[in-house]
């Protein structure tokens, strides 16, 4: 990946994380909101990273020993990583309608955070275009950064996100837990780009190459 790629993606990841702080801090959405925008970009990254993976297999038809060697499943990663992002988006609302119902949270300020899902599905659309462009150049490697950052993503939801909403609804200090679960996030996303520029994981290609 050039560096005119990564700091691409660097920016607009970045961008990303910052639609929901924006509008939580600036706009006063709700916290609950501002977490239901990051669940949204997250499960749209699962999303384009499965069909990254799907597309680049069509194009290489790289041998399933080979694949299963370096991690990647896909039907596996679509059934895991797919079903605990669908499972939390079904709970998170389940708790969001018990919040609102009992008062804890305000559905104005809630709907109000819709504002910022056109926000995240552009920057998320601008992501895929920057990674179709250098499809062809993607290795394996690549994708398995990619996938082992989707499943990260989805324990950062649920020891983050999951418990963060209860001790919200417990404490009645969700402004602070969402900063704190905003952060972490932030944190993530810049590991997860010093972690491409290490020299070190191109070796993977290698093993693997086709």
């Amino acid at each position: 990946m050039s560096w005119l790629s990564r700091v691409t993606r660097l920016l607009l990841r970045l961008a990303a994380q910052g639609a929901p702080l924006a509008g939580v801090f600036g706009e006063g959405w709700s916290p609950a909101g501002g977490l239901m925008l990051y669940w949204a970009e997250s499960a749209l990254l699962f999303g384009s990273t499965m069909l990254l993976l799907e597309l680049w297999i069509r194009r290489t038809r790289p041998p399933l020993s080979a694949l299963q060697a370096a991690g990647i499943r896909p039907r596996d990663v679509a059934i895991g990583n797919g079903a605990m992002f669908a499972i939390f988006g079904l709970l998170f609302t389940g708790f969001l309608i018990i919040l609102v119902a009992n008062g804890f949270v305000e559905l104005q300020a809630l709907l109000a955070a819709a504002a910022g899902l056109p926000w995240v599905l552009g920057i998320v659309l601008l992501e895929l275009l920057v990674d179709l462009a250098r499809s062809g150049s993607a290795t394996t490697a690549d994708f398995v950064r990619r996938v082992d950052a989707g499943s990260r993503r989805v324990a950062l939801f649920w020891f983050v996100g999951f418990f963060g909403i209860l001790a919200a609804a417990f404490t009645g200090r969700p402004l602070v837990l969402f900063a704190l679960f905003a952060a972490l996030k932030i944190l993530f996303e810049i590991g997860g780009a010093i972690e491409r520029l290490q020299p070190s994981r191109a070796g993977a290609a290698a093993k693997v190459s086709f």
